[in-house]
């Protein structure tokens, strides 16, 4: 038997899988209840309606069969019902091993199939602007889909561009994690992806025999696990959002359409975006070369003077300019000294713009101050309006905002502790400002010890009780429950 849940109240698919005695008489339950040592068993009347009388003897002969694991426990259990089949049943024992059975519904959650595969691939992409991969059924797939439609409207952005990934199994950490499923992403300013949920085969395997929620809203074991990767998505979507903008900026402005969607981006594209182009001054070096080439090759009534005076005037800014008084230097004076003059306009230019490019170079490979960027990117901006390097200086601007914008994601989003987000930080300060146990889970206890603190398993799992059954985090604390209804999860300050 394996128990999966402590403090949220309940256990869910904890209890061994038995079959009934047939026939399943009044006498027979009689016997049952007795020999049990169980006091009281009872139906809630708050049960669905209309209950069978087979149904009545199942549920009172469940009630004495399971009290001998749980004086003063609940459980959430997926149990058979005889010939009706299966149903909903929470069970109920208080210290004295009284025995209360509230038959929530019938048959097992979400075990239909709502629509085909590509159907239901269709709905979810479109719809949350994730990519699905693997191998899904289509029955996982319509439990995938139910998760996602309990995810707020404002957590939503947290999802888009997810890949949602079903694989066979997934490796143990040391806290026994990743075994159901696990979410993936990098924590720095530029990403190749906004993240991956994987969901192995054991996240399926209870669902037939436990439940969340009660009422309508009842739900397998496997949407919570999902919505708990969703819950780190939410925790850790301010600097992946963020992250992913930077690339898409950073990528796009070194090739225009690159990005397509939601990517993902190759590291390669990444690594040559962020580079600084033109450092060994070779194509800076040609404009200067055009302009003195071309007065030269006037002055000499060299035959190549008519295409260089051309390439001149296809460069722009002052090139085009030169062009005009290249073409009548030799008839007209003063044509001949604007000439000149723009030349060594030019070459002057060339020093200032290398200048700028030397002082890129220099934040490359030594120590730097911020707010250097700042000053280059604004020395850039302050490019001659007739400049025929104006390609180079926007190269130069675009770096300086690669830079700005890496500095910017660094100070906040690892300006209070190294690898944890402002949303974990902000939880973690909730919760123990409220005194609220981490034992929420077995689970979310073994990732708070006294060496790490990790707060974002505490985070997913109550994100996740909060969707599917808000009373469970109610039970193990009202302030946790009053968190995120108040949206407070979202800070990120």
């Amino acid at each position: 038997m394996h128990i999966s849940k402590y403090n949220v109240g309940y256990e869910t698919g904890a209890l061994p899988q038995v079959n009934l005695p047939s026939p399943l008489t009044a006498e027979v339950v009689k016997t049952k209840v007795v020999s049990s040592g169980i006091l009281r068993a009872e139906i809630d009347p708050n049960s669905v309606h209309d209950i069978a009388e087979q149904e009545q003897h199942a549920l009172v002969w469940l009630l004495a069969e399971y009290s001998r694991y749980g004086a003063g426990k609940t459980y959430r259990q997926i149990v058979p019902l005889g010939a009706s089949g299966v149903g909903q049943v929470v069970f109920r024992y208080d210290k004295e091993r009284n025995g209360t059975a509230t038959l929530v519904g019938r048959g097992v959650p979400l075990s239909t199939a709502e629509a085909g595969i590509g159907q239901l691939q269709q709905d979810i992409t479109q719809k949350y602007a994730v990519t699905i991969t693997g191998n899904w059924s289509a029955v996982e797939l319509t439990k995938l889909r139910r998760a996602l439609s309990l995810v707020p409207d404002a957590d939503l952005d947290a999802v888009r561009g997810l890949e949602i990934a079903r694989v066979d199994s997934l490796q143990t950490t040391v806290h026994n994690g990743y075994v159901l499923a696990v979410f993936e992403y990098g924590l720095a300013p530029h990403i190749t992806s906004l993240g991956k949920i994987s969901v192995a085969n054991k996240a399926f395997e209870g669902d037939d025999k436990g439940f969340h929620g009660s009422g309508a809203q009842v739900y397998p074991p496997s949407v919570r696990t999902i919505l708990h990767e969703v819950g780190h998505a939410v925790e850790s979507a301010p600097p992946r959002i963020d992250a992913w903008n930077n690339t898409k900026l950073t990528v796009e402005g070194r090739q225009p359409g690159t990005v397509k969607g939601y990517g993902p981006i190759s590291q390669a594209l990444i690594d040559d975006a962020i580079q600084l182009r033109y450092q060994n001054f070779v194509e800076i070096g040609k404009v200067q070369s055009l302009a003195v080439n071309a007065y030269n090759a006037v002055q000499q009534n060299s035959p190549q003077a008519a295409g260089l005076i051309s390439e001149c005037e296809k460069a722009g800014g002052k090139l085009t300019t030169l062009a005009e008084h290249l073409k009548k230097m030799k008839k007209e004076a003063a044509s001949a000294s604007a000439a000149s003059d723009l030349v060594d306009a030019v070459s002057a230019e060339y020093q200032a713009l290398t200048r700028l490019y030397n002082w890129g170079k220099k934040l490359i490979v030594g120590e730097f101050k911020t707010h250097e960027y700042a000053d280059l990117k604004r020395e850039a901006q302050a490019m001659p309006a007739d400049t025929p390097w104006r390609p180079f200086y926007e190269e130069l601007i675009r770096w300086c905002d690669i830079k700005l914008r890496r500095i910017t994601w660094n100070e906040t989003h690892t300006g209070r502790e190294q690898n944890r987000t402002g949303r974990e930080q902000n939880f973690v300060h909730y919760a123990n400002a409220n005194s609220i146990d981490v034992e929420l889970t077995n689970y979310s206890k073994s990732y708070w010890s006294t060496v790490d603190k990790y707060g974002r398993e505490f985070y997913a799992e109550a994100y996740s009780y909060w969707l599917v059954h808000p009373d469970a985090l109610k039970a193990h604390h009202s302030a946790l429950l009053g968190y995120f209804l108040k949206g407070s999860h979202r800070d990120n300050s």
